[in-house]
């Protein structure tokens, strides 16, 4: 075996060692560059600065995921203090007596006795462990959320470079034949990830025009609560492997059994609870994943749409989270790479 092919290979090894923990990270960044490139090519045409137009793309592309995430978390803290409010709950008594007990101490101990007498309290450890988790759970997320937005911010910035030095330093002897495969998997990772935001854009307007027409109809009295938002979640959780739209709709089902049950009409609702369910669900969640998805997701003829629905169906239940990405990323590679192995081999017997 040639000796570059085996520094490569090791090369390879040691990368994946060293950013296995953060595989998901590096494919939701890997995602996110090829969902900021078209913008950032448009972009850089006119300001012809690769830091700012990398910077731009990524703010336009993440800025409506934030708006969304804020609003939709605004919305539920709304809600949340209006239930409370209205709502007369044994525990929240108690926690408020204690809150007040801490806050008539601390008025009249010094720090060392108020924290010896947090620390006799198992309750208050139960508290300062749930804090605990809750900033590093916050802080992790962070994190992760800084290293993919900078790994797309330099993919955007120098990712032809680091293409261009890759097929003449390491692949020289092949750089043309190189050249084709590296293409022929832009290509069909481009339109692999465009089918992907297709999709959800595809979902938000099939829900959002469902949930306004199930609220115009409204055959038993109950309206689904902001149903232009629930639409748009149905959008970017459809992105989310293993829960997907689920994470809307069987809360929203929820919401229509309770209501009903607290109106005691829920046996007579049963049907339209029932229509809903199934309706959404198909018409919603498994219709479009399953006949849309790979349409639009095809890669060209290259890849097969039975196969490219195999890698969604098989990636996340493989990979976790980050499997309904990095499911059609190694089927991209793999095919192409067949396929010009393949293509190589003939050429060598002509």
């Amino acid at each position: 075996m040639d000796r570059r092919i085996v520094l490569v290979i090791a090369s390879l090894v040691l990368l994946y060692a060293l950013a296995s923990s953060m595989l998901d990270v590096i494919v939701y960044g890997l995602f996110m560059y090829y969902i900021a490139r078209p913008l950032y090519k448009r972009v850089n045409r006119s300001i012809k600065t690769g830091s700012v137009s990398a910077a731009i793309a990524l703010c336009i592309v993440v800025l409506p995921i934030t708006i969304v995430v804020l609003y939709t978390l605004a919305v539920a803290s709304i809600e949340a203090a209006s239930f409370i409010g209205s709502s007369n709950i044994s525990q929240l008594s108690g926690i408020e007596k204690t809150v007040s007990n801490y806050s008539q101490l601390a008025s009249n101990l010094g720090p060392g006795e108020l924290i010896a007498l947090a620390n006799s309290d198992p309750d208050v450890h139960t508290v300062i462990n749930m804090g605990a988790s809750i900033l590093y759970g916050a802080f992790g997320v962070a994190f992760k959320t800084f290293i993919m937005l900078l790994a797309s911010f330099y993919l955007l910035m120098d990712g032809s470079r680091l293409r261009h030095w890759a097929q003449e330093h390491l692949f020289s002897s092949q750089a043309a034949s190189m050249k084709r495969l590296f293409d022929d998997i832009d290509t069909d990772l481009s339109q692999v990830f465009y089918g992907n935001i297709l999709t959800a854009f595809i979902i938000s307007v099939i829900a959002v025009i469902l949930f306004t027409t199930v609220n115009a109809v409204d055959p038993i009295g109950i309206k689904l609560p902001y149903p232009i938002l629930l639409g748009v979640l149905c959008g970017f959780t459809s992105l989310i492997p293993a829960i997907g739209v689920a994470f809307v709709w069987i809360p929203a089902t929820v919401y229509l059994i309770v209501k009903s049950q607290i109106q005691d009409n829920l046996m007579r609702n049963a049907w339209f609870i029932a229509s809903f369910l199934i309706g959404t669900a198909a018409i919603v969640d498994y219709g479009p994943n399953l006949l849309i998805r790979p349409h639009v997701s095809g890669g060209g003829k290259r890849i097969h749409r039975g196969l490219l629905m195999l890698a969604y169906v098989f990636g996340p239940i493989t990979f976790g989270f980050s499997g309904i990405f990095l499911g059609p990323i190694i089927l991209v590679v793999a095919v192409n790479l067949m396929k010009h192995a393949a293509e190589n081999r003939a050429a060598s017997r002509e």
